[in-house]
């Protein structure tokens, strides 16, 4: 069976570490801004920081899961066609 949606295949590998990226920089960002507020303040802001850069990760995770979901029912849907045809074979004259 040809492997359709090449580059959707791509993206959805290619998220995965960009979203890990992302969160480390937000994180990263946040931490060094709250090692500049200093205290109390800088320490809720790092909390906010680590919560924010969670958020971002949980979401590119799900939207890559959503991507593979939509992919494997494509998929699932071709090969149950192609089955179901091979099953039936040709049709036979009615007598």
């Amino acid at each position: 069976m040809e492997d359709r949606y090449p580059y959707m295949r791509l993206v959805i590998n290619a998220a995965q570490p960009i979203g890990g990226v992302a969160a480390a920089l937000m994180l990263l960002g946040g931490t060094l801004r709250a090692c500049g507020r200093g205290g109390f303040p800088g320490f809720v802001h790092f909390i906010f920081s680590l919560l924010f850069a969670a958020v971002i990760y949980v979401a590119i995770q799900v939207w890559i899961e959503s991507l593979r979901i939509f992919v494997d029912i494509e998929q699932n849907s071709r090969e149950l066609l192609h089955a179901t045809r091979d099953r039936s074979g040709p049709a036979s004259p009615v007598s």
